[in-house]
C-alpha cells in the first residue's frame, strides 16, 4: 500500500468512527429526553399524590362536620319541641333570641 492508498483508508475509517459518533449522539440525545420526561412525569405524579392525600384529608374533614352539623340539628329540634305536644315551636325561640340581641345580652352572658 502505498501513501495515498493509507491515506484514503485513514479518512474512511475517520468518516465511519464519525458515522457512528453521530449515531451514538442521536441516541444518547433520545435517551437523554426520554429520561427528562420521565423525571417530569415522576414529580406530577408525587403532586397528585400529595394533592389527593390533601383531598382526601378535606374529604374526611367534610365528612365530620356534616355529621357533626347533622347531630347538632337533630338536638336542636329536640331541644325546641314543645314535651307535651311535641310541635316545634323554633318561632317562639326566634323571638326570645331577637330579644336578647336587642337588649345586649345573650346566652353566654347569662
Amino acid at each position: 500500500m502505498d501513501m495515498k492508498d493509507k491515506l484514503k483508508h485513514l479518512v474512511s475509517q475517520t468518516d465511519e468512527a464519525q458515522c457512528e459518533y453521530q449515531e451514538k449522539m442521536k441516541f444518547y440525545n433520545v435517551v437523554q429526553q426520554k429520561l427528562l420526561n420521565l423525571e417530569r412525569r415522576n414529580s406530577l405524579l408525587n403532586e397528585m399524590v400529595k394533592v389527593m392525600k390533601e383531598l382526601q384529608e378535606l374529604t374526611r374533614q367534610t365528612t365530620e362536620l356534616e355529621e357533626a352539623c347533622t347531630s347538632l340539628s337533630e338536638e336542636f329540634q329536640k331541644r325546641c319541641a314543645c314535651p307535651t305536644c311535641h310541635l316545634v315551636n323554633v318561632g317562639s325561640l326566634g323571638g326570645i333570641l331577637q330579644e336578647n340581641s336587642g337588649s345586649g345580652t345573650s346566652d353566654a352572658q347569662m
